[in-house]
């Protein structure tokens, strides 16, 4: 399901998120220092931090949908802005699709309608409050993607697509991070996903709470670890 995702995705901007990561590179082999709002107050940032650096971020959630509890598989991918600002995509799916008995819309005899529901996201998350083992974070995102309804003909026992529907999540959340080592991060947090959409029933039943686990790593910092010990004072 995610890989159909994959496969949607604009092109542009992908390039273009490349393009802002190269000069975010280059940008960030010269001096920096700079001052950012947290909740505890401003903080200095000097050398180890950059500017520009890289996102990629494991997000997956808990939710409810049809009345059953969910799990929605999901991935990151964008930059952060001086410490504190990150942007890019979202690349959501359902673990597993949703199994009900009925679906009203549906006339023909039938059982065994399932649900799957798949979404591209772009998000700004706003760091509140960082420490060499803490960080604290709120999430705004806004997609679009389907969710497909299919279901098995009484008559004839075969699996049949009653409609692909367009859905528009808005969604807004608040998590934590824990340091487990300087390029391994995890963790949680609660939020809400509003769905808007042409189907009203399917706008109630995806329209719901989040729980979100999350994981952070950093590949390309541990590799740049071996070749300057001062990466790992970055947080």
């Amino acid at each position: 399901m995610i890989s159909a995702i994959f496969v949607r995705l604009n092109f542009k901007l992908i390039l273009g998120l490349c393009l802002l990561t190269l000069v975010g590179t280059i940008d960030a082999q010269a001096q920096y220092s700079d001052r950012v709002w947290t909740i505890k107050g401003y903080q200095n940032l000097r050398k180890p931090f950059k500017k520009w650096r890289f996102d990629l971020q494991l997000d997956g959630r808990i939710s409810t949908a049809q009345n059953q509890g969910v799990r929605i598989g999901g991935i990151k991918l964008g930059l952060e802005h001086r410490r504190v600002h990150r942007f890019g995509i979202g690349i959501y799916g359902l673990s597993s699709n949703i199994v009900v008995d009925q679906f009203d819309d549906i006339i023909s005899p039938h059982k065994d309608v399932t649900y799957s529901f798949s979404y591209i996201t772009a998000y700004y998350e706003r760091v509140l409050l960082f420490t060499q083992k803490w960080e604290l974070s709120t999430t705004f995102h806004l997609g679009s993607g389907s969710a497909q309804v299919s279901y098995t003909d009484l008559k004839t026992d075969n699996v049949e697509v009653y409609a692909d529907y367009r859905l528009h999540p808005v969604e807004a959340s608040f998590t934590g991070y824990f340091h487990l080592t300087y390029w391994i991060s995890i963790g949680g947090g609660y939020g809400y996903r509003h769905i808007l959409g042409d189907n009203a029933d399917l706008r109630e039943d995806y329209s719901s709470d989040l729980y979100i686990l999350k994981a952070k790593i950093r590949l390309l910092k541990l590799a740049r670890s071996a070749f300057n010990k001062d990466v790992k004072n970055e947080y």
